[in-house]
């Protein structure tokens, strides 16, 4: 019961973890601890971090090498946070093209399911991915405009929400931005 915070630190190019040293209902004058975790020390890694916690599991997702990339920085217990490991989720590999991929990353858990929203800055696009037959299957699940900047999800009735920032300009650069909502059902075989 002690808060958990994940942040990029930018003097030293690395993902880290500050754990409260009090409890939710004592005094913050105790103050936090930082350690850094999951990180290559000679890549700069760990940008847009965000954290899931689902029981005893959690999940941390970021971005890495020069935003082309996203992580998942996993395990069980945050009392054994730096004892999880790391994988790469989306490498922003499609079709012969490499795509900036990861920032703004949002793990949730639906159903005890993994599921982690992000955007593809080179298309754009809002993105989930999720693991099926041991891989993780990346799928657009919003495209029209320029999408996933700011992303917020949660989940609800056994589907994901997601909210992001929608940059659009009129032809005369009159700015029409706001917020798409766009709802994904895991059960359904096609993304909306």
């Amino acid at each position: 019961n002690k808060p958990v915070v994940v942040y990029y630190d930018n003097i030293n190019h690395i993902l880290r973890a500050a754990y409260a040293e009090f409890a939710t209902t004592e005094s913050l004058a105790a103050g936090f601890s930082s350690s850094g975790i999951a990180c290559n020390t000679s890549e700069s890694m760990g940008h847009h971090p965000n954290i899931s916690v689902n029981g005893e599991n959690f999940a941390i997702t970021y971005q890495g090498q020069g935003g082309e990339n996203l992580y998942l920085y996993q395990g069980s217990g945050l009392n054994n946070l730096f004892a999880g490991t790391s994988e790469l989720i989306d490498a922003g590999v499609r079709t012969n093209q490499q795509l900036l991929v990861g920032a703004f990353s949002q793990p949730l858990y639906l159903n005890d399911t993994l599921y982690i929203i992000y955007a593809d800055q080179t298309n754009n696009d809002l993105v989930i991915s999720h693991m099926d037959n041991a891989s993780w299957i990346p799928s657009s699940i919003a495209s029209e405009g320029a999408l996933g900047s700011f992303i917020n999800a949660l989940t609800t009735s056994n589907k994901i929400y997601t909210s992001t920032y929608k940059r659009y300009f009129d032809d005369t650069g009159v700015d029409l931005s706001t917020i798409a909502i766009s709802e994904y059902d895991p059960a359904s075989s096609t993304a909306p």
